[in-house]
């Protein structure tokens, strides 16, 4: 009898500890998952960029280092918190740049942290890292209206306002009915347009 019921419990056995194993596997990932949605819970909650939402945000990256996400938003609040331009602007646009380009290495294909790259590069007077920065958002992003906005912007940027002109108008044709930005960009392109007296595409 026991030894017809032996193949029985071998398999028995092995299904226990590979479930063991299982659970010892994912034990830890699970803890590491609740902590960082606990965090990302309390940062969605923050009204303010500080020092505590960047200090919650570092955290986060060190509990998950594989969330495109959090590497992005540290970066950006980085970049918002530069833009007061307050003493020490300058190493909040340079850390943000270095967040935001692990963004990008870990989600090669969103356009967005190459655009926040490219707006602390412009803030901190790097031109040239600007508009390389500013071209591979676009891109990225051929078919985004923020990006194309922005896009428009840095063509004027570069005293290219017929260019800008052409992306600008793009995007009014993607988005006619909420669209500020590319309206108010379109009026200084054709401004320079014909400051320049150059015709229209």
């Amino acid at each position: 009898m026991f030894e017809r019921d032996a193949p029985h419990l071998r398999r028995l056995i092995v299904r226990h500890l590979l479930a063991i194993a299982l659970l010892a596997w994912l034990a830890p990932r699970s803890v590491r998952a609740f902590r960082e949605a606990w965090l990302l819970n309390e940062i969605s909650a923050a009204t303010q960029v500080d020092e505590a939402l960047l200090s919650k945000l570092k955290k986060a990256t060190e509990i998950e280092p594989a969330n495109p996400r959090t590497f992005y938003e540290l970066g950006e609040n980085l970049r918002i918190l530069s833009w007061r331009g307050l003493p020490g602007y300058q190493e909040q646009a340079h850390e943000a740049i270095q967040w935001l380009k692990r963004a990008a290495e870990l989600q090669p294909f969103d356009p967005y942290p190459a655009l926040r790259i490219a707006l602390c590069h412009h803030w901190l007077g790097n031109k040239e890292e600007a508009q390389a920065a500013f071209d591979q958002a676009r891109k990225l992003g051929p078919n985004d209206v923020t990006i194309a906005n922005h896009y428009g912007w840095s063509l004027i940027l570069r005293g290219e306002p017929a260019k800008a002109r052409e992306v600008l108008v793009e995007s009014l044709r993607w988005n006619d009915w909420d669209n500020r930005m590319a309206r108010h960009y379109l009026e200084m392109a054709d401004a320079l347009i014909k400051a320049r007296a150059i015709p229209p595409p």
